[in-house]
Formats: C-alpha cells, structure tokens, sequence
C-alpha cells in the first residue's frame, strides 16, 4: 500500500509539472505562442484560451492562467510589476494602417486623414484595451474618431478590404495571414512617432509551476528568429 501510494503521488506530481495553462487575445499573438510552445509540446501539455486582453491579466492574476501573452507598451505602459507580475519580452512590432486599394490614400496616412474614416480592430469578446492603445499612442492634438470592435479577425478584413473601415496591424505580423488577393495596403503613420510596442509573456512571480518556469527559460534562451524567418516582406 506504501509503495502504490508513492507511485500514485509521483504519477500526480508528474501530471501537474507537465500542465500549463496559457491564454491570448489575437491571430498575431497566436503566432508567437504557437512558436514559443511548438519545441515544447512533447513535455508540456498546453491548455491554450482565448480571451481579451483585460480578461487574460485578470486571470492570471487570478492564477485561472499560468500564463498569457499581451501587447505592452503602447500607447501606455502596464505596471504589471505593482501587480506583482513578471513579463518576458517575445517580439517587437510597429503599428501600421490597413486600408482598401480602393482608397486614394499614397504611401502613408496622417492622423487627420483618420478621422475621415471609421477605424475597427478585432477582439472576441468585449474588450476596449486597443482601442484605449491606439488613441493613446496619437498623442494629444487627436482629432475625433470613430473607432469601434468587430467581434471576428475575418469580418475585419472583408470591411477594411471594401472600403468599409481602416484597421491598425503589426507591421511584421500582419504579413503571415495576408494573402496576396486581400486587397488590403498596410501603410505607416506619417505624423505619429510612437508606433513601436512589444508582444509580452505575463505570469505571476509566486507561480511555482514547474512547467512555467520552463517555458520562460525557453523564451529567453530562444535565438530571435530572424525577419526572413519570421515574415515575409510587406
């Protein structure tokens, strides 16, 4: 009974080192967790959600994730330490704007020009933390805009493909999902000079999860991968 004892504690010992529980919030984060974890999923069994940004940190804090990846740093800064959260940081990125061929816009578009147009992004749930990033990273002479959430990355790009509405993208991610048929320019914005912000791993620091601990030391012991492996050219 001792002994069968013991094995079953060892067998539940190796169950829960080998979970984790990961969340996102969009198609171009999903990309960098499906290379983050893909070297790992022979070790680790990943239990892998989708939510909005708001609600993946809530979780985190708390402990329903072990971990998510979240846009930082743009527009605003999270003090994600105050909260008692670590970060690793997983990619860097520039936003650009999407906007239809059919459209006369030149290579680059100004912050008045969007005012001009209604501006959507994608979450699948409600969730304003992009919406609250974009204006934040316009700075303060913004003129009035209309911005506002589709709840599907498709219906996102059918609009903006037609003319319908602009939408902001990472410049070197976007890249991935469009096709050559999208119809869709991504040009910089000429007047906004804060336009950088990364993709971040967030956990908690108190999270003793053996399995969390791996995946960080993962992330920071990874080779950057370059933009040709990455990316194509935009």
């Amino acid at each position: 009974m001792v002994s069968d004892t013991s094995q079953n504690i060892m067998r539940f010992d190796q169950f829960e080192r080998h979970n984790l529980k990961i969340g996102y919030f969009s198609p171009f984060d999903a990309l960098l967790l499906k290379r983050l974890i893909f070297d790992l999923a022979n070790e680790i069994d990943f239990i892998v959600v989708e939510e909005g940004i708001e609600h993946v940190i809530t979780d985190v804090l708390m402990n329903d994730l072990d971990c998510a990846i979240v846009m930082d740093d743009y527009g605003f800064n999270q003090n994600f330490s105050a909260m008692g959260l670590g970060t690793q940081a997983l990619h860097t990125d520039r936003m650009v704007i999407g906007v239809s061929e059919r459209l006369p816009f030149s290579d680059t578009i100004t912050i008045d020009q969007l005012k001009n147009q209604p501006i959507i992004y994608y979450s699948n749930e409600e969730s304003t933390y992009l919406k609250k990033a974009f204006t934040a990273s316009l700075g303060t002479k913004l003129p009035s805009l209309s911005i506002q959430r589709v709840d599907s990355f498709e219906q996102m790009q059918m609009k903006v493909a037609l003319g319908q509405a602009l939408s902001f993208y990472p410049r070197q991610l976007i890249s991935v999902y469009d096709q050559p048929d999208s119809h869709i320019r991504y040009l910089p914005l000429k007047d906004a000079m804060h336009q950088e912000f990364s993709f971040n791993l967030l956990y908690r620091n108190d999270n003793l999860n053996p399995a969390l601990k791996q995946l960080i030391r993962h992330a920071q012991q990874s080779k950057k991968p370059t933009d040709e492996q990455l990316i194509k050219p935009v």
